[in-house]
């Protein structure tokens, strides 16, 4: 292939900005990427196998597809995330498979009411930058903790982790030394935080080298089971304000300042609608409910990838490995380091966080406190964004003369 058609072909995946050098160094880079938000994505993804009982390979085949589509749509490393309010039910026990899929397809049904009537273009429309960056400073808190968390504690006991095991301290150690190190090149950063896992993972389980499961992958059917349609109202209710607020608004505006040439392929209207295509097959096919994250973004971006290849490239991998070796899939999955999928969460969590920018104004710092203390007490996304909302129009309609260091504010919508 000739260097044109090379750079025609793969203009046609970046977003409309500065020309991508093809090089090797690129394609590195997008590859690394696609890893950053592994963190989020194999531990929800693990336990909805392991104990919801969804099938690995019906997982991983349709993640795949989501994340091809989501790259061709968007053309911009756009990620694809399990839905969290609908997996940490289903992972407490309250959801069943079913239930959890009838849910997610609850959720895309009222995604595509709402941008078929307009109602996502007016509330982008009536939400203010300040109350849009607390939001996104209170996930980036909320990976942060996640990740420290996932670092130093053993999942199962809840003890802190020895220091010289296989997935103990010292490997979060060595993980963290190694972003440090290279924090200028994350991609080879990245690079290197896969290699140790797998390396630890095969002094953990060395018989998952010889490990063969060749299996092609069979829809399954949760849906249909017979207590499904309960988890419309068990499931979906809980998820609808969070999946508008953190995979529609939020990460229409982080697209927006990463990739601000691209801004009007990611409109919070494009988005609710791609969230409501996407898991219409999703959850008939027998996969998890989806959505777009702005953690799983940043991390994306954070890591390297600048563009659709990045998610096309990833959601390749996952299509094959769920459309013939799901099962395999899930044992390396579970025996990958839990220490380092925590590293991964840290740096996410700094990618978000600096993304934010919400210490620039006086209001902006005031009403990220409040979204991200709310949140972190209760646990209740949407209840620490209401109260932000209230403060911040309460200090606006207060004036100067009652609040004079919050005269300065932005105003600017989040389309």
């Amino acid at each position: 292939m000739s260097d044109i058609a090379a750079k025609t072909i793969f203009s046609w995946f970046t977003p409309p900005r500065a020309a991508q050098t093809i090089s090797a160094k690129f394609l590195l880079s997008e590859a690394t990427g696609s890893l950053g938000d592994l963190g989020t994505f194999v531990p929800i993804m693990v336990a909805m196998v392991q104990i919801v009982g969804f099938e690995a390979g019906s997982i991983l085949f349709c993640t795949g597809l989501a994340c091809i589509a989501a790259g061709l749509v968007f053309r911009a490393p756009m990620s694809v995330q399990p839905m969290k309010a609908i997996g940490a039910l289903a992972i407490g026990g309250s959801l069943t498979a079913g239930q959890a899929s009838t849910a997610g397809l609850t959720v895309a049904l009222c995604m595509l009411i709402m941008s078929m009537t307009g109602l996502i273009r007016w509330l982008s429309s009536v939400l203010a930058q300040p109350v849009l960056r607390g939001l996104q400073m209170a996930v980036a808190l909320q990976l942060l903790i996640k990740g420290m968390h996932l670092a130093l504690f053993v999942p199962a006991s809840q003890t802190l982790r020895p220091f010289w095991a296989v997935d103990g301290l010292a490997l979060a150690a060595i993980g963290a030394l190694l972003i440090l190190l290279l924090r200028r090149r994350l991609a080879l950063a990245a690079l290197g935080l896969i290699v140790i896992g797998f390396v630890a993972t095969y002094l953990k389980e060395p018989g998952l080298i010889g490990s063969t499961g060749f299996a092609l992958w069979r829809p399954s059917w949760p849906i249909f089971e017979a207590s499904a349609l309960s988890g419309a109202w068990l499931g979906g209710l809980a998820q609808i304000p969070l999946t508008l607020l953190n995979s529609v608004f939020a990460i229409s505006m982080l697209a927006g300042q990463l990739f601000p040439n691209n801004r009007y392929r990611t409109t919070p209207t494009k988005i609710a609608v791609s969230v409501g295509l996407m898991n219409i097959p999703v959850c008939l096919l027998g996969g998890v409910p989806l959505c777009h994250g702005s953690g799983g973004l940043a991390a994306q971006y954070r890591f390297g990838a600048r563009s659709s290849l990045a998610i096309i490239f990833r959601g390749a991998v996952l299509l094959t490995i769920g459309l013939f070796f799901g099962k395999v899939a899930l044992v390396w999955m579970l025996a990958f380091p839990s220490s380092l999928l925590g590293v991964f969460l840290l740096v996410a969590g700094l990618g978000l966080a600096a993304a934010s920018r919400c210490w620039q104004t006086r209001l902006g710092l005031l009403i990220t406190c409040i979204i991200a203390i709310v949140h972190l007490t209760t646990g209740i996304l949407a209840l620490g964004f209401a109260l932000g909302w209230l403060a911040y129009t309460a200090i606006v309609k207060a004036g100067p003369n009652v609040l004079p260091r919050f005269t300065k504010v932005e105003t600017t919508d989040a389309r």
